[in-house]
This record gives structure tokens, C-alpha cells and sequence, in this order.
């Protein structure tokens, strides 16, 4: 062999097994398996996006799934399904699976679309389910005309052919537009792909790959944001952003979720929020909200004023903008701290809503992070079948967190007004370290006036190491002169023991009294001790208590008062849990609602809209409209005698044409005699 045909050789080798990948690789992604477990995964994805609310802050996934199912979902791209790579190269590979699958078939589809099969044979049209032979005494030119007028009273078009034997073949088809269903059913997918790419964050990921664009992490002000986090408002072709709008502010921009951060799209125009209104269901739950603003490109004197509300997005030059929910605006409110140890100091502040507020304290620097506010709290009421009500709005409650220095959060939840329980009243302010665990609530007990001022009359006398040193000495004393006995130095050592055991129980509540016990008493007299000690810090605790009640000039402890009691001491002795040396009580609030927008940028939508007239179109013609054909088959038997065989078949609604079909032979001659062939 010569050297150029060995390279000759080599090259149709290699031809050939180029060749031969470029086939599989075309039946691959025409297949319809391929095509149709595609669309089995989008539909999940697209059933887990719905159900699953997506672009929420990651804190409120964590709440709701923990945080081991967060970090599996986030994984996944649970949590912003329609802009994640996986699904946009989901969307990638059905476009081009159906592409090529249409590609292939369409030819073959206007073949037959077009072709009237006159090739058939007599032995083809006996072996047809619907097969009939008649025997006409009639010349075949006569039987030939009355055919091809009943084929076109019946609305078919038909061909005619002369065969070989000298046989007149007739064919006719009725509905051949069915098969343009399978071209526009297959065409409305690549256009709703088209739609569906053209909408997503194509532009984004590829800018990010260039490294001209970088998600901001940070938690900083739009105006801090650089500029490799930002985006023109003529440079994003299409987006999906929030924003959170409060009442009487404005904004040009909205941001975008992408990855672990944000980008900040700029607006051609101006969102103003002039009044947010919402009303509720007797359950609490919201009933409607909407949003009345007003949008400007450069002067509010010349705003269009419009009304947002779910399912009533407002459509403004391309943009879609969205009622998506609500929040609080930054709701000013009035604090009043309580000190609940000798460290804390009571005061009155003043907050709003999102902002942090610092306080230098004796136990290190701490910050305030004021997160939210709800005007409303309605909850199921326990009482429903006494009062008939099914529920209790339980007033205004806000929800703050106290971070130390070294960034450790606990989360506080404190409700302005008392709530009943037991037929008792009570302030309630819940605690949790973690987000993802319920709160533990601290009932505070009222007082006969519904405020606080008893309970920490009370914990402020008790407190104060001289009145309960005081107090000590006096009731020793009273208890001595019961007894006929009178020893100073026995009683002042008796109160400083009382005052040690209400240092004991102010520091760790009952607990902290019985581990002193374990760690200081013999095992053998640790029943003894206790018992002991526990009259004794209960005759001092009752002491006190009788102090506050005769400062409010009650002289006698009735059931309701010893009540109160019991429940002051069960929440002083929880106090060393509560994680924070002061109270927060909400005494005023001037509340300012915000709404949620979902703005969008969605060229691709009218894209998505004809896909779906196209399918919608493609449905009919396949389940409304069946290919049908028939042919008849003239054999001149003399020079008044005909044979007539007819045959048909139809696609889809077998029992409507085999009815049309039994219809079409009675119309024939009905003096001459038939045979069914089959």
C-alpha cells in the first residue's frame, strides 16, 4: 500500500468515526426518553418552586427546615430554583433535545402530511380492519364520478391513479392538519425555553464569569455598594428583584438575589409608597393587602398614581411591579428598662425598628437589634367555649435580639399588654439562642392596676442588701420576743443568714439554693438543711412582699395578692435564665408599615405567551382532529360491470370513523349487493 493511500485510508477512518459520534450524539438528543425525563425533572422543580417559597432570607429558611435541611436545600438550589445553573442547563438541553427531535421529524411529517399513499395494494386494503367489495352494474367511469362526489361532499381531498393491472385507485385523506399538531406542539417548547432562557440570569452569571460583576455579601447600604455589585438600568435585559418599601419613602432601585449575595439593579423611574392598608380574617391570617403609589421619572409633581395588589401587579413601560407581602417600616418606639439585677440600671429609651442601639453596661458592651414590630397578634383562644370567640388579638409585641461584644445573639419576643392565663394577668416576653427553636416565655405577673410597678417594687427591695438586712433583723426579732428569748448577736447572726439565702435565690433562683447545699453540706444532713432553709428564705420572702403591700397601703394578703405572690417568686427564680440583666417594656409606638414589591424586567414573557398559544393550538389539532384515509380500488370486470373495493383507517376516535365509514357505503347504489372481505 502506497503512502497516500494509507493516509487516504486513515482519513476515512477517522471520517467515519467522527461520523459515527455525530450520529449517536443526534439520536441521543432526539430521543423522546431523553426529551421526556427532562420534562419529568423540570416538572418537579417547577412543583417544589411553587410549593416552596423562593427568595426569602435564608434566617426564615432556617426557622422553618432546621439548620441541616437548610444546608441540603441550599446545596440543591432549592431556595432560588428558576435562576439556578442546573435548571437553566435543564432548560438548555430541552431546547436543544426538541430542537433536534423536531429537526428530524418534520420532514418526515410534511411527507406524510402531503402524500396521499397510492401506492397501496389490493392484498393491503383486504388486510384493513375497516375492508369492504361491492359489485356495481355500472360502467367503472360511472362509479369513478359517483365516488369522488360523495369523497367531496364528505369534505375529502383525493387522488386517482391509474395501476398497472388496469385498476383505478382512489385515494383520500380528511384531517391531515392533525399532523401539524405534533410540529406546533413540539415548536411551542422550544419557544416557551426560548422565553423561559431569555427571562433568566443568562447576563448575570455570564458578567460574573468575566469578573465584571460581583454579588455584594455584606449587610451595608445601597449607597455604600460598589460598583462591580451594581447594574444600570439600561444594562440588565431582564430581572427579578425586591424591595422593601415603608411608608412615605421612595427608591430607584431594587435588589437581586445571586448566589450568596446581591446586586443592586438601578430603575429608569421612581416607586413612591403613599399608603400601605391591610385587613385580616377573624383568625388573624391576612384577608388583602395593597399599596397605593406613585411613579416618576424625574418630578413627583408629574407622578401616575396606582394601586398594587395581590394578583393586580401594575404594568409600567416593561416593568411589572407586584404586591409580594409586608412588614414593618421602622416603627419608632418607646422603651422603658427595667433592671432586673443590682447592675442594670432603669431608664427609658427611644428606638426604631431596623437600627441597632448600643449600651455600655457594668457586665461588657452589648448592642440592641431592633428587628421587628406586629400591631396585631391573634392567636387561638383558650377560653373559646366560654366566650364564644374563637380568637384573641393579644395586642402589640416587638422582637429584638441583644449581641455581645464577641457577637453572641439572644432573641427576645416582649408583648406590650398583659395576657390573661388562668384568669391571672401577666406580661409575657419570650427568649432563644436559636432561631430555629421555639421561644421560652417569663411570665411576668400584673398587678390590681395591669403594670409591673409591684413586681419590681418587689425585686428591688429584695435586691437591696440593707432593707433586706433590715427586714431580717426585724422579723428575728419579733420571732425571739415570740419565743421570750433576746440575743442581739443570735439575731444579727440569723439575718445575715437570711440575707446570704436571698443572695442565693436572686442568683440562681431555687436551683442555685439547692446546689449550694451539695456542694457546702454532708450528704446525710442535706434533707435536714434544705427543709431549713427553705422556711427560713420563705418567711423573708414574705416579710418583703408584706413591705411592698404597705407601701401600697394594704395592710392584709388576700387570695388574689397571695396569688400574685406565688407567681412573682416563680418569675424571680427564673430570672437567672433569662439571659439579660433588664426588661424591655413597651410603653408608646408610632407604628409605620412597609410594603414588599417584586419588581420585574420580562421581554421573554410575550416570548412565553405565544409558546403557549402555540401548544395550546398543537393540543387541538392532535386530540381534536384524526388523519383519516380511504381508498377505493375500481376493477372493470365488463363493459357494464364494476368492482369496487374500499378501505380505510383513521388515527384517533376509531369508533367515529368506522361510523363514517358504514355511513359512506350506504350512500353507494343500495340496489347492488356487498360483501364484507373482512
Amino acid at each position: 500500500m502506497s503512502k497516500s493511500q494509507s493516509t487516504s485510508s486513515r482519513r476515512q477512518r477517522l471520517h467515519s468515526k467522527q461520523h459515527s459520534i455525530a450520529s449517536v450524539l443526534f439520536n441521543f438528543f432526539s430521543s423522546m426518553e431523553l426529551a421526556v425525563s427532562i420534562l419529568v425533572v423540570i416538572a418537579i422543580a417547577a412543583i417544589i418552586g411553587t410549593v416552596l417559597q423562593q427568595n426569602q432570607p435564608y434566617n426564615d429558611y432556617i426557622i422553618k427546615f432546621g439548620v441541616f435541611w437548610f444546608d441540603v436545600f441550599k446545596a440543591l438550589g432549592l431556595f432560588n430554583i428558576y435562576s439556578s445553573t442546573w435548571f437553566v442547563l435543564l432548560l438548555g438541553f430541552l431546547l436543544l433535545s426538541t430542537s433536534v427531535c423536531l429537526y428530524r421529524n418534520t420532514p418526515v411529517m410534511i411527507k406524510e402530511w402531503r402524500s396521499f399513499r397510492l401506492q397501496i395494494t389490493e392484498k393491503s386494503l383486504q388486510l384493513m380492519h375497516m375492508s369492504a367489495q361491492r359489485h356495481l352494474s355500472m360502467p367503472l367511469e360511472t362509479v369513478q364520478n359517483r365516488v369522488q362526489a360523495l369523497l367531496q361532499q364528505g369534505g375529502y381531498q383525493y387522488k386517482s391513479i391509474v395501476q398497472a393491472d388496469g385498476a383505478v385507485l382512489i385515494a383520500a385523506k380528511k384531517g391531515a392538519m392533525s399532523r401539524l399538531g405534533y410540529i406546533l406542539s413540539h415548536l411551542s417548547i422550544i419557544v416557551i425555553a426560548l422565553g423561559a432562557l431569555s427571562d433568566g440570569n443568562l447576563y448575570l452569571r455570564y458578567k460574573a464569569l468575566q469578573g465584571t460583576l460581583q454579588p455584594e455579601t455584606r449587610d451595608i447600604p445601597a449607597s455604600e455598594v460598589p460598583a462591580i455589585s451594581r447594574l444600570s438600568a439600561e444594562e440588565n435585559p431582564a430581572f427579578r428583584g425586591n424591595i422593601s418599601l415603608p411608608e412615605g419613602y421612595s427608591t430607584r432601585l431594587v435588589f437581586l438575589p445571586l448566589d450568596e449575595g446581591y446586586l443592586v439593579q438601578d430603575l429608569p423611574f421612581t416607586v413612591h409608597l403613599k399608603d400601605f392598608r391591610i385587613t385580616h380574617y377573624a383568625s388573624g391570617q391576612p384577608k388583602s393587602f395593597e399599596s397605593d403609589i406613585l411613579i416618576y421619572e424625574h418630578d413627583i409633581k408629574n407622578a401616575k398614581a396606582f394601586t398594587v395588589a395581590v394578583n393586580h401587579p401594575v404594568i409600567y413601560k416593561g416593568y411589572a411591579i407586584y404586591q409580594a407581602s409586608f412588614e414593618d417600616g421602622g416603627s419608632v418606639l418607646q422603651l422603658a428598662v427595667h433592671a432586673l439585677d443590682r447592675k442594670a440600671k432603669s431608664r427609658i429609651i427611644d428606638t426604631t425598628v431596623g437600627q441597632n442601639y448600643p449600651i455600655a453596661s457594668l457586665w461588657g458592651d452589648i448592642t440592641l437589634e431592633m428587628e421587628d414590630f406586629r400591631l396585631f397578634n391573634i392567636n387561638p383562644n383558650p377560653d373559646a367555649e366560654k366566650t364564644g370567640k374563637k380568637f384573641i388579638n393579644l395586642g402589640p409585641s416587638f422582637t429584638f435580639k441583644v449581641r455581645n461584644a464577641e457577637g453572641e445573639a439572644t432573641q427576645f419576643e416582649n408583648y406590650m399588654s398583659p395576657i390573661m392565663q388562668q384568669g391571672r394577668a401577666f406580661f409575657l416576653t419570650g427568649m432563644r439562642n436559636d432561631a430555629a427553636k421555639p421561644y421560652q416565655f417569663l411570665h411576668i405577673p400584673a398587678d390590681d392596676k395591669h403594670s409591673l410597678q409591684r413586681f419590681f417594687a418587689f425585686l428591688q427591695l429584695l435586691q437591696d442588701k440593707t432593707a433586706i438586712h433590715t427586714i431580717a433583723v426585724q422579723a428575728t426579732t419579733a420571732s425571739l420576743l415570740a419565743a421570750e428569748q433576746k440575743n442581739t448577736a443570735l439575731i444579727e447572726n440569723i439575718a445575715q443568714s437570711m440575707t446570704r439565702l436571698i443572695d442565693l435565690f436572686l442568683a440562681g433562683g431555687f436551683e442555685g439554693i439547692v446546689k449550694y447545699i451539695e456542694t457546702n453540706v454532708p450528704k446525710e444532713k442535706r434533707s435536714t438543711v434544705n427543709a431549713a432553709y427553705m422556711k427560713v428564705l420563705q418567711s423573708i420572702l414574705v416579710a418583703a412582699y408584706r413591705e411592698v403591700l404597705n407601701t401600697e397601703g394594704i395592710t392584709r394578703i388576700n387570695e388574689k395578692q397571695a396569688l400574685f405572690y406565688d407567681d412573682a417568686i416563680n418569675a424571680i427564680a427564673s430570672l437567672p435564665a433569662y439571659g439579660i440583666g433588664f426588661y424591655l417594656q413597651l410603653k408608646d409606638f408610632t407604628h409605620i408599615q412597609a410594603s414588599g414589591f417584586q419588581i420585574t424586567k420580562s421581554p421573554g414573557q410575550n416570548i412565553v405567551y405565544l409558546g403557549c398559544i402555540l401548544l395550546i393550538t398543537g393540543i387541538f389539532f392532535l386530540f381534536y382532529l384524526s388523519h383519516k384515509r380511504i381508498w377505493f380500488r375500481l376493477t372493470e370486470k365488463g363493459a357494464s360491470e364494476t368492482t369496487l373495493q374500499f378501505a380505510g383507517s383513521g388515527e384517533r376516535h376509531q369508533k367515529a370513523f368506522e361510523k363514517e365509514f358504514i355511513q359512506l357505503t350506504t350512500l353507494l347504489d343500495a340496489n347492488t349487493t356487498w360483501q364484507s372481505v373482512r
